[in-house]
């Protein structure tokens, strides 16, 4: 069997490599027919989301389209024809080109320094060198060349060449905004969104979402980056509850979009119509994944895996599924890691091979950062899934988990472990606050036995008034033992209710991944 002890250790070494086709076939699994009989599969392109072009620093970094098209004409279309037929040609002029960038550089020349910084960062007629990129960035923006504010921003946003400070980068995004720079408005709203930490080192305020402030933003962005804007702003109005009145505008903003090939509409699309029950939703979703899937979406192939898995919006198709599921997890998505393995594991009578290529992709997932991939690795150390039970394991990796991006659901199990003294010592004030995690987080189950410690008064001063509060809250959110236990606090007139722990068991089951709708983005 495989000790997952030993593979854990060795998480933070492991660099994903390129996954080699067949890699992750079991037994035949993933052979089966096409997903569609005349609608055979697209070849996958793994570009970024944007449909425009990506040429300024590296695709991942800097958009060209903060730059004019002309900052790279340096010959006429005749002259790079007939310079391209000569190497050593086409290597003088650019050799000169640079030269006479820095000549104007060393002067102040603004404009020859956003050039210059491209060049460095593309190693473009130069070796490339992100600091020099980034510095030549910095002093163009001194001088306020407003798409070198916005590029220096993309620099510390993304640690390019500089240490990575979003705070700092929100700043730049600003004031390239306030120049009217297209790029800048579309980022200086999305950070306004979703609100910016504080900054410790260069002593910068946290920015508190600011929505309606985004939502203008977003409002009087330029022609150029309109379907970016709108997209935002339909993602806000469908997935953030203080906008549940506008979600039906932000379906048709969406629907817009999709019906314009917009692969990452189609996506929250999807997740938003697969959070109804009804016949109806569900077709609409699996619908919507299967749209971006044919747009080469990674994330909605992953999806579009799961329905066909669960039967979602159409009868099952698990081999189907499986085909799907494999393309997603070449393509790096974690959802798809953590679905496979959770259908592996899953399976009624799962071989050791099968048992093993499921903790292989939730290792993947671990790696990728995904909390939701190091919480089933929890729950797989808990139950002995693919290695003995190993309770203190089982604790380290919810502890992990509970510390990306709070993840609600190993911070209840932690605090089921302490309350119950499993693998640790029985700490019930300790089991209390990360009870209290969770229950902020609106995670029901959490919020039923984190209402019993108040009104009981374990691990915390006795509070009924407000644990009735909670359980009311959790009932609201559909959770039935939070019903069922204030219906008997009506009936008997007493508040004592129980904590009710299932001896020794905190939440094990492996939860479907949670869609983009709804959840931290």
């Amino acid at each position: 069997m495989l000790i997952l002890r030993k593979l854990f250790c060795t998480v933070n070494s492991l660099k994903i490599c390129p996954f080699l086709k067949g890699a992750f076939l079991i037994g035949g699994c993933f052979l089966g027919g096409a997903l569609f009989a005349n609608d055979p599969p697209p070849p996958f392109h793994l570009d970024t989301d944007s449909p425009r072009s990506h040429i300024a620093l590296t695709p991942s970094v800097v958009d060209s389209t903060a730059v004019d098209s002309t900052a790279y004409c340096v010959v006429s279309d005749s002259e790079s024809s007939r310079l391209h037929s000569n190497p050593l040609a086409v290597s003088d002029t650019h050799r000169v080109y640079i030269m006479e960038l820095e000549s104007a550089a060393s002067q102040g020349d603004s404009e020859a320094l956003m050039r210059l910084g491209h060049c460095y960062a593309e190693g473009k007629y130069v070796t490339r060198s992100p600091e020099k990129s980034a510095r030549c960035f910095k002093e163009a923006a001194q001088q306020g060349h407003p798409r070198a504010l916005y590029n220096l921003g993309l620099c510390y946003e993304k640690g390019f060449g500089v240490e990575c400070v979003p705070r700092v980068a929100f700043e730049c995004f600003k004031l390239a905004a306030e120049r009217h720079v297209p790029q800048a408005q579309y980022s200086y709203g999305v950070y306004l969104s979703r609100g910016v930490e504080a900054d410790t080192v260069f002593n910068l305020p946290e920015i508190v979402p600011n929505l309606p402030k985004a939502l203008d933003v977003f409002a009087s962005a330029d022609t150029l980056m309109r379907p970016l804007a709108q997209r935002e702003i339909g993602i806000l109005y469908i997935s953030h509850p203080d906008y549940r009145d506008a979600r039906e505008k932000g379906v048709a903003i969406l629907r817009v979009l999709a019906s314009d090939s917009d692969r990452v509409s189609c996506r929250y699309l999807g997740d938003y119509f697969m959070q109804f029950a009804d016949t109806e939703s569900q077709k609409n979703a699996f619908a919507f994944f299967k749209q971006g899937y044919h747009l080469s979406d990674i994330e909605s192939t992953a999806k579009l895996a799961f329905c066909l898995e669960k039967g979602i919006g159409t009868l099952p198709q698990v081999a189907a599924a499986l085909q799907l599921y494999e393309l997603a997890v070449e393509g790096r998505s974690t959802f798809a890691m953590t679905s496979l393995a959770d259908y592996f594991i899953k399976l009624d009578a799962p071989t050791e091979r099968q048992l093993d290529m499921a903790i292989s992709l939730l290792l993947l997932a671990s790696t990728a950062g995904d909390p939701l991939g190091v919480y089933m690795l929890g729950v797989c150390a808990y139950q002995g899934i693919g290695q003995l039970v190993d309770y203190d394991l089982a604790r380290e990796l919810f502890e992990r988990a509970a510390t990306l991006n709070g993840y609600a659901p190993a911070e209840y199990n932690l605090a089921m472990m302490y309350l119950e003294g499993i693998g640790v010592t029985e700490n019930v004030k300790k089991g209390f606050e990360w009870l209290e995690k969770a229950a902020n987080q609106n995670y029901s189950e959490a919020m039923v036995k984190y209402a019993a410690c108040l009104i009981n008064g374990i691990g915390t001063r006795a509070d009924v008034e407000y644990g009735l509060h909670i359980l009311r809250k959790a009932a609201r959110l559909g959770n039935v033992e939070a019903t069922l236990l204030i219906e008997r606090i009506i009936n008997t007139e007493s508040t004592k209710i129980p904590l009710n722990i299932p001896g020794k068991t905190p939440r094990t089951s492996l939860p479907a991944p949670q869609s983009e709708v709804g959840a931290p983005r």
